[in-house]
């Protein structure tokens, strides 16, 4: 007959361990992250690096900050908000954005 472990002589499924059943949920690991992103904050803080053209030597850990203060969902939208306006320089404008929305002054959006 079939030399599965998982079928007893009749050809019935036998009753898994635990761990095989738990095993099988555990979903397939996603795409693997780029080196040094581990959180949706550092993702955020890599795409400003890049769209913004951020040259300073430490810009990353500025914007990570900046994320960490104020919070992801406030910055992407400021961001988004920033990236659609043709300014002369988005990086000020971003800030400012998020300092008119801290102090309750304005809307990011």
């Amino acid at each position: 007959m079939n030399d599965s472990p998982y079928r007893d002589e009749e050809g019935a499924s036998a009753p898994r361990s635990m761990a095989d059943t738990l095993l099988a949920r555990v979903p397939k690991t996603p795409e693997k992250m780029p080196k040094g992103i581990h959180s949706e904050a550092h993702e955020l803080a890599g795409k400003i690096v890049h769209d913004l053209e951020d040259t300073r030597p430490r810009a990353f850990g500025i914007w990570l900050g900046t994320i960490k203060r104020h919070g992801t969902y406030a910055v992407s939208i400021a961001f988004a908000s920033v990236k659609d306006s043709k300014a002369k320089s988005p990086a000020k404008l971003l800030m400012w954005k998020l300092s008119q929305k801290k102090n309750g002054m304005g809307k990011t959006g």
